[in-house]
């Protein structure tokens, strides 16, 4: 099997970009070499010359030329046996996820309850922090990706301690006495003990002269469910994995080959496939 993922509104680390709230993946996948099909090169070859455009994707043929394209792009797919899987992570949801994750961990954490951190009940927590953080505005959410992503422990601290701050004082909002006591005990003793939560530590585990900013960015966090995703295709179709490409994607080429050692390294296997970084190439368009 061959695989080949892109992404689309990325914008690094600036998740507050309002023309890129989300962030998609896309693997595109099938039993043929799409890069040396010669036959497939040049139908594709011959689109851009009827198109009048450089490359056949959606911000250079406009909405008028895609519709008439979609088609004969539909018809390739099934040609060449060409299947997609996607993904995408919503920018603000996942700050809010990754505070949550740092902050109510009960393995950091002494003032939140085991059970309200592995259980179900965490799912519910999660909620009310999202209606915790509808009560404040972007800057808190932008202090809470400063944070994360500070490469010194005391600023990172600093903006933390605001941060529980400000939440604090929007708690009593929360229709839940429960929910309550909780969130503002576990707030408190975040406050109390910024040291001792690690709240940008997540970027310094992985080392391998990655940048904080790039281990702490959803490029990353995404492309995990890319390789997981691609692992379950290959489990259900019973094939081995020839050929990994990734669009080129300067600031994360280097920690996505990163992670596909550790991939590798924990499922103590075969190397099953390539991940070969690539320039934009005459079928880009199919996953672009």
């Amino acid at each position: 099997m061959f695989f080949y993922i892109d992404e689309s509104g990325n914008s690094g680390n600036n998740l507050f970009d309002e023309n890129q709230p989300v962030l998609y993946y896309a693997t595109l996948y099938s039993p043929i070499n799409l890069n040396k099909n010669n036959k497939l090169i040049q139908e594709i070859r011959d689109l851009r010359i009827n198109f009048q455009v450089d490359r056949l994707h959606a911000k250079d043929i406009g909405h008028e030329k895609l519709s008439k394209i979609s088609g004969i792009l539909e018809n390739l797919l099934i040609q060449y046996q060409i299947e997609l899987k996607f993904y995408f992570i919503v920018k603000r949801d996942y700050i809010i996820i990754k505070f949550f994750d740092q902050i109510f961990d009960c393995g950091v954490n002494n003032a939140v309850p085991d059970y309200w951190y592995w259980t179900g009940l965490r799912h519910i927590l999660l909620l009310k922090i999202f209606d915790l953080f509808s009560f404040t505005d972007d800057e808190i959410l932008k202090k809470v990706w400063n944070a994360l992503s500070e490469k010194n422990d005391s600023k990172s601290n600093a903006i933390l301690v605001e941060i529980c701050q400000t939440l604090l004082e929007q708690v009593s909002k929360i229709p839940d006495n429960r929910a309550q006591e909780i969130i503002s005990s576990s707030l408190r003793w975040a406050k109390d003990n910024p040291a001792e939560i690690l709240f940008n530590s997540m970027s310094k585990k992985f080392g391998h002269n990655i940048s904080l900013n790039i281990q702490a960015s959803p490029n990353i966090v995404i492309f995990q469910s890319v390789l997981l995703g691609i692992a379950e295709i290959l489990k259900q179709k019973n094939e081995m994995a020839d050929e990994i490409i990734v669009d080129v994607q300067t600031e994360f080429n280097n920690a996505q080959n990163v992670l596909m050692d550790w991939y590798q390294s924990i499922s103590k296997a075969e190397r099953i496939s390539e991940l070969e970084i690539i320039d934009r190439n005459p079928i880009s368009v199919l996953h672009g």
